[in-house]
């Protein structure tokens, strides 16, 4: 068990309670907004229930397994920010200010499961090792 990447994800969850609470109280009118911002909870919901099963099983890896989880969470707490915080941003203000950031954000977040798909191999190398 890894208690700081529960409590990230604890905070990413209640984030994403307080967001759709703000988004759905009728704030969000036009249906392509709609989409978007629904869009943006989707993602943001998945990578919280990513980072709580790191935080879940992270801990008790060892070596190469253990770098590249702690970096499968970090990228999928800085790639939802991005990619999350810009689609909530462009649908609640109906503009993207920085439309950089969900492309780039979006590239964190698949990198932080192939980071964690490279962390399943180096576990089953060490198991076939054993």
């Amino acid at each position: 068990m890894s208690p700081a990447w529960i409590v990230l994800a604890a905070l990413d969850g209640a984030a994403l309670v307080v967001l759709g609470a703000a988004g759905g109280h009728g704030v969000i009118t036009e249906p392509a907004l709609i989409r978007l911002f629904d869009t943006a909870a989707d993602y943001q919901a998945w990578h919280m229930l990513a980072l709580l099963g790191i935080g879940f099983g992270g801990g008790r890896l060892f070596g190469a397994a253990k770098w590249l989880i702690s970096a499968a969470g970090a990228a999928f707490l800085v790639g939802s920010a991005l990619f999350c915080g810009s689609l909530y941003v462009h649908a609640l203000s109906g503009s993207a200010p920085l439309p950089w950031a969900a492309p780039i954000g979006g590239t964190i977040m698949i990198l932080g499961w192939v980071a964690l798909a490279a962390a399943g191999l180096a576990l089953l190398r060490a198991r076939s090792a054993d």
